[in-house]
């Protein structure tokens, strides 16, 4: 509850806030237990019952994370999981009772779900893909960059929609970043997750690592080159080889998202034509500028179309108190997830009341 003061003397004014009432979380198969424990946290702290739709490649985990919500005291019928196929998803937003739906996911179906579920009046939360730059000056270390973004290409086998899709190597940098991005690429080790000593695992399906091969092999075809490409194993279909391409913003593998390990080297002149191209695809979820530069740092916060800009770190990683998301096609005009004031504010409506004081009494 919020309290402000009125013109009047005798009157406080009162903002109070109550829960939407059912709401529906519909959660991805890459961060299985991170993400269902972000949505579903504040929606039951602001009251509210939920529906959950897991992904269904990963529903052993869901289950798991149910029966934790159980065993620590929440009451039966406040957390309600759906197991099924994708379609299951939208006859949920399709009910009248959802108050809310709160997604991450395709672009595609973001989309739907705010056709179906904003004309009733509806609540809707989106976090959609990403096709994330960052920008290199001539000014940093090449070696201590380039791991950081090979890291953040690769690590989680690219399955990130917050991953370095794309490297914008200004002027003089392009050289050596590209010598130090070979270097690592071409020495990540692939192989069982479960093995410490392997940098790289399988992606979630043998179908998810086809639709990757088939993107390089497009990029290949419309001139990119290929700078390295990581060894894999024969044993799974599932792999998918770590490649870094050289090329040109004209190649559509720099303009629609490929959920794997690859990632493109660019060329830009200067920082001018690096922003213009870190801001060329309809994404705008994450963006990085490493440089020494504090008017660059100023010019890329400002200028870069992205909800979330990392200085001298790499696109993937956030703090969970700080509100994620972002901003054209990665997200939808809707307070952002995990900070706990705009979680507040998407999970519940609220309600101003003007409370009046010294009213005169009946005599009666």
């Amino acid at each position: 509850m919020a309290e402000f003061h009125s013109s009047n003397p005798d009157e406080l004014i009162r903002s109070v806030r109550r829960p939407l009432g059912v709401v529906a979380a519909i959660t991805p198969w890459n961060f299985p237990l991170q993400i269902p424990a972000w949505k579903l946290a504040p929606a039951l702290l602001c009251g509210n019952a939920v529906v959950w739709k897991p992904a269904s490649d990963t529903v052993a985990v869901a289950a798991a994370f149910a029966e934790v919500l159980a065993d620590a005291g929440v009451p039966a019928g406040v957390v309600n999981m759906i197991l099924g196929p994708g379609h299951l998803g939208a006859e949920l937003v399709a009910r009248p009772e959802i108050s809310g739906v709160t997604f991450t996911g395709s672009v595609p179906v973001g989309r739907s779900i705010a056709a179906a579920a904003v004309p009733r009046g509806a609540k809707v939360q989106l976090e959609l893909g990403g096709h994330n730059a960052a920008i290199v000056m001539p000014d940093v270390d090449p070696a201590a960059t380039a791991a950081m973004l090979v890291a953040s290409a690769m690590g989680t086998t690219g399955q990130k929609c917050t991953a370095t899709r794309r490297i914008i190597a200004v002027g003089s940098a392009y050289d050596d970043l590209s010598a130090e991005l070979i270097t690592r690429v071409c020495a990540l080790q692939v192989g069982d997750g479960m093995n410490d000593s392997m940098s790289v695992g399988t992606l979630v399906s043998a179908r998810a690592a086809k639709e990757v091969s088939a993107a390089v092999a497009q990029a290949e075809a419309e001139g990119a080159q290929v700078l390295a490409r990581a060894a894999i194993p024969d044993n799974s279909a599932a792999y998918s080889a770590p490649t870094l391409l050289a090329g040109t913003t004209d190649l559509t593998i720099c303009s629609e998202e490929v959920f794997g390990p690859v990632t493109t080297l660019l060329r830009a002149a200067d920082i001018d034509e690096a922003i213009t191209i870190a801001n060329s695809t309809a994404f705008g979820l994450t963006a990085a500028v490493f440089t020494c530069d504090e008017r660059v740092v100023r010019r890329c916060v400002n200028e870069l179309e992205a909800g979330l800009i990392k200085v001298n770190a790499p696109n993937t990683g956030s703090e969970l108190h700080a509100p994620f998301g972002g901003l054209k096609d990665s997200s939808f005009p809707a307070p952002r997830e995990q900070n706990g004031a705009t979680s507040a504010e998407f999970f519940t409506w609220s309600k101003t009341a003007y409370v009046r004081t010294g009213t005169p009494r009946s005599n009666s």
